[in-house]
């Protein structure tokens, strides 16, 4: 385990396009695939290079860097530097028993069975929240529907299955409809 709640277990054999892992009791969802695991087994997983057995654990969320972070230091003008311009703060979440994460600058997320919880801080400016939400057809933001966007948009929902992207710059309550 890496902390409490990603799970990962390097192939370890040369040419090996799989391997056996132990689950640890609870539910897990396959990283790359979202493929959801009932725990307490030994699981056969298919491990293509490149995309090794990770997993999260139900019930929390994953603070990330933003995708088109290069660089964590202070970088020059057209490199995307976090310590320029932290942005919004990005997560992956598996909705489940309660969960989630503080950030020392106040951001917090709480995740539950149905849904997630938002706090803001002082570093990032919105967030940028990919749930795991097999057939979702829509997202609120404290009760109001978002309207489907792409990449980059702002206030929005991005389909996708099983995972689902909600990119807001306020709001405290993220539900995702079924």
């Amino acid at each position: 385990l890496v902390g409490d709640d990603l799970l990962v277990a390097p192939v370890e054999v040369e040419g090996a396009t799989g391997r056996s892992v132990p689950l640890p009791p609870g539910t897990w969802v396959h990283w790359w695939t979202g493929t959801r695991y009932d725990g307490d087994v030994i699981a056969d997983i298919a491990a293509p290079l490149g995309f090794g057995p990770v997993f999260q654990r139900g019930g929390s969320a994953i603070p990330m860097l933003r995708r088109s972070v290069v660089t964590l230091s202070a970088a020059s003008a057209g490199v995307d530097s976090w310590a320029n311009h932290p942005g919004v703060l990005n997560a992956r979440v598996v909705p489940g028993a309660s969960g989630g994460f503080t950030l020392s600058t106040g951001e917090a997320m709480g995740v539950e069975a149905d849904g997630v919880t938002l706090t803001a801080g002082s570093l990032y400016a919105g967030w940028d929240i990919e749930i795991w939400a097999p057939g979702a057809t829509g997202a609120t933001v404290d009760g109001v529907a978002l309207p489907p966007g792409e990449d980059g948009c702002g206030d929005c929902f991005i389909p996708g299955d099983p995972w689902v992207r909600v990119i807001t710059n306020s709001g405290a309550s993220i539900r995702v409809l079924p």
